[in-house]
């Protein structure tokens, strides 16, 4: 009996939980036509994370960034899908100059029939003269 229960355990709960992963899928909308038309979905802030951490070594952030359940772009449509778990954080970024990043966590994301997450744009400050 405990053989059973031990192969059990080892067959299928890898299974159970790597199925806590839901995939969020939507679009970005910028306000308007200014930003780049691609965008950059980062789960819980990774590619910050490091740089407060201080790590330079590229073959560490290009295995972050070639991580699609880490990071992701948008197409031109705006059209962006990524896999996280309930409990994560998405960040929405483009132009740092033009809009503020968009921050949502993935059980709010999921309640959502049609996600389409609209940046802020940043208020236009005219230098002095």
């Amino acid at each position: 009996m405990k053989k059973a229960i031990i192969y059990f355990l080892i067959c299928f709960v890898p299974f159970l939980l790597n199925a806590q992963k839901v995939k969020v899928e939507g679009y970005i909308k910028l306000p308007d036509k200014k930003g780049a038309p691609i965008s950059s979905i980062v789960l819980n802030d990774t590619i910050n994370k490091l740089n407060k951490l201080g790590i330079k070594d590229f073959s560490i952030r290009n295995k972050v960034t070639d991580n699609k359940d880490v990071f992701t772009i948008t197409d031109r449509t705006g059209y962006f899908s990524i896999n996280a778990k309930p409990g994560d954080t998405l960040f929405f970024k483009n132009d740092p100059r033009l809009y503020y990043p968009g921050k949502f966590a993935v059980s709010d994301l999921m309640k959502e029939k049609k996600i389409v997450v609209e940046l802020e744009t940043k208020p236009c400050i005219t230098p002095k003269m």
